[in-house]
């Protein structure tokens, strides 16, 4: 395999289609799961978006509207990563469109979701787990909050930090598993 296999290609349009289709389609998926994340996360923790998130995304004007702000704060975190993703997998998988590659997309996506939210779930459990040992280099934190805020804090962040770590782990999942689907198929 060349190195500009997964990288430069002839694209022929139904190839070119089904990238831009499968990038839009999966920057849609998780730009949703984004903001249904941002909606999860702002509930248990509206300091976590107050103290961190809002001050990144100051520049979207959306502050008079904190749920929405949040919604929009994990579409715009997550719509990039879902149609690069998807992109990749396309290419990765190196095959034409058939059912079974696209049964097969179908199912590498519930590996990503699955992984991610399994990712976020243990990132909330070891958050809380944190927020009740000795705040040590969170000292800071523990001083701005009350001891309710400080721990909804601290799950928010380990629960975001799991989501990212998670779906790293299920891309590469979900990448290895259509890659010998469309080895098998061709």
């Amino acid at each position: 395999m060349k190195k500009d296999d997964y990288v430069v290609d002839r694209f022929t349009n139904p190839s070119l289609r089904r990238l831009l289709g499968t990038g839009f389609f999966c920057a849609a998926l998780a730009g949703i799961y984004g903001a249904l994340h941002d909606q999860i996360s702002f509930t248990i923790s509206p300091e976590y978006f107050a103290y961190i998130k809002f001050r990144q995304f100051d520049w979207m004007g959306l502050e008079s509207h904190p749920r929405l702000f949040a919604a929009a704060i994990g579409f715009m975190a997550t719509w990039w990563v879902g149609f690069a993703g998807g992109w990749l997998l396309v290419r990765f998988a190196k095959s034409e469109p058939t059912a079974e590659s696209n049964s097969g997309l179908a199912k590498a996506l519930a590996v990503v979701l699955i992984v991610t939210v399994a990712g976020g779930l243990l990132g909330a459990l070891l958050g809380w787990l944190r927020s009740t040992a000795e705040p040590g280099d969170l000292k800071v934190w523990k001083e701005i909050l009350d001891s309710t805020q400080f721990q909804r804090l601290i799950i928010v962040t380990f629960l975001h930090w799991g989501s990212y770590i998670g779906g790293a782990l299920g891309f590469v999942a979900a990448a290895i598993y259509y890659r010998r689907l469309s080895r098998r198929s061709l």
